[in-house]
């Protein structure tokens, strides 16, 4: 990223951290856990169907793209008539 805008990485990786506003960039920071569990529930009756031991399982067994499967989990909202979250109902 660094070289691409040509911009000193020392700044940027700092501006990362503390996760503020970078020349007229807002640096948006989410955390995303790769090793907690996923829980899937039915859409329909919330009944727990399985637990997936990290996302790399759940990208791996979930058909459909990377980026949409994420957004599920990240917002708990509803994939492919399934709910996946981080916590437990």
């Amino acid at each position: 990223m660094a070289r691409h805008f040509e911009v000193d990485p020392g700044k940027v990786r700092k501006a990362l951290s503390i996760g503020i506003e970078w020349e007229g960039l807002i640096i948006v920071k989410t955390l995303i856990s790769r090793s907690k569990p996923i829980y899937c529930y039915d859409a329909i009756s919330n009944k727990l169907i399985t637990t997936y031991s990290s996302v790399n399982e759940v990208l791996r067994t979930v058909t459909g793209k990377n980026s949409d499967i994420m957004s599920a989990i990240k917002n708990n909202s509803v994939y492919k008539g399934r709910i996946y979250s981080y916590s437990k109902k």
